[in-house]
């Protein structure tokens, strides 16, 4: 082949339905994914265990905390004591030696060492105070979990607005004041215990993100994105500017790297000395990809290689790698054919660099 004036050609074939890029029925956006999706963890930083189950997604379909919560252990094989009103103890190894965050140092000599060892972290493990609580959003909740249902609208006990239950459910397990380790402005009983040891900035959208990550778009293994921002959560001293900008990151993360802008058209999008970028309307075509010599006003197709359209981490581009003895000079083009007919004039060409 004369790779002085090579030329890459594309030829639509025929398209064929896009398939499912997930376990979802399509990619969604993060506002599709808002809309029908919310996001649950359950934490224990007061023990300096971070998470337990780390956020994961649930399907907004009408259920009340409680039962979202035993739809989510179910899933992830984790048991509980308590019911869907009160949960009492989540499966989780008690023994653990607690690091106390830095708010709870002076209170150490209050605590009563490890849990009973029957595998469950529980009320009264740690601290005759201890126990699970939940947030809805960042409003602290104070009632059976079996009775909150995100997107209803209640009056607030504390202050008597109205409020609409938030779709980012976090259990806390707190050991002191009855969530006064948990920083929650609105929580009446930490009031009635002496007051909140501390303030936690809102972490939802923070907690919202790392859960489209860990259950719908997918964490790359090369990327340490998602731990990072994860411990950024797991921190209840978290600033609001640390949290911010772990949310501006995630956000960037999942729009570069999982959903990418709206294909119109089959277009070549690179070239860099090793493979050919292409952008593409919709998975599943059939396309073949030509490699030609255009000298002199003449084409000659050498090389035909069938493809099909396959997304690259959700987004609409593939990249298909070029034989080590083919080379494209800087004089050469990658163009598109525009179908079967003889590309004269040329088709608009992607100029290599």
């Amino acid at each position: 082949m004369n790779n002085k004036f090579l030329s890459i050609l594309i030829l639509l074939v025929m398209l064929i339905t896009c398939s499912p890029l997930t376990t979802f029925a399509n990619t969604m956006t993060l506002d599709d994914l808002r809309e029908n999706y919310g996001a649950i963890s359950v934490e224990a930083y007061n023990l300096g265990q971070g998470f337990l189950v780390e956020p994961s997604l649930y399907a907004k379909e009408g259920k009340s905390v409680g039962d979202i919560t035993v739809e989510v252990l179910t899933k992830k094989n984790i048991g509980y004591t308590g019911d869907t009103s009160y949960f009492s103890g989540f499966e989780f190894d008690d023994t653990i030696e607690p690091q106390y965050p830095e708010y709870l140092q002076d209170y150490i000599g209050e605590f009563e060492g490890l849990g009973d060892g029957n595998g469950y972290l529980e009320e009264f493990d740690y601290s005759w105070m201890s126990g699970w609580c939940y947030t809805m959003n960042d409003w602290w909740a104070s009632w059976g979990a079996s009775d909150a249902y995100p997107g209803d609208a209640i009056v607030d006990y504390n202050s008597g607005e109205t409020v609409i239950l938030g779709d980012v459910i976090r259990w806390h397990f707190t050991i002191k004041g009855y969530g006064c380790d948990c920083g929650f402005a609105n929580n009446v009983m930490a009031e009635w215990m002496g007051g909140n040891l501390f303030i936690q900035e809102d972490k939802s959208d923070l907690i919202f993100l790392l859960a489209a990550i860990n259950d719908y778009y997918g964490n790359l293994d090369t990327d340490d994105v998602y731990e990072t921002a994860l411990a950024v959560a797991a921190n209840p001293l978290a600033s609001a500017s640390e949290i911010g900008e772990q949310e501006t990151i995630l956000t960037s993360y999942i729009e570069d790297n999982f959903l990418g802008a709206e294909v119109s058209s089959f277009e070549i999008t690179g070239y860099d000395g090793e493979s050919v970028s292409i952008a593409f309307p919709e998975e599943g075509a059939n396309i073949t990809l030509i490699l030609a010599d255009y000298e002199n006003d003449q084409l000659n197709l050498t090389k035909q290689i069938p493809l099909t359209t396959n997304k690259t981490n959700g987004k609409n581009i593939m990249v298909v790698p070029i034989d080590s003895d083919i080379t494209l000079s800087s004089n050469d083009k990658i163009m598109l054919w525009d179908g079967f007919t003889t590309c004269m004039p040329l088709c608009e060409a992607y100029i290599v660099n």
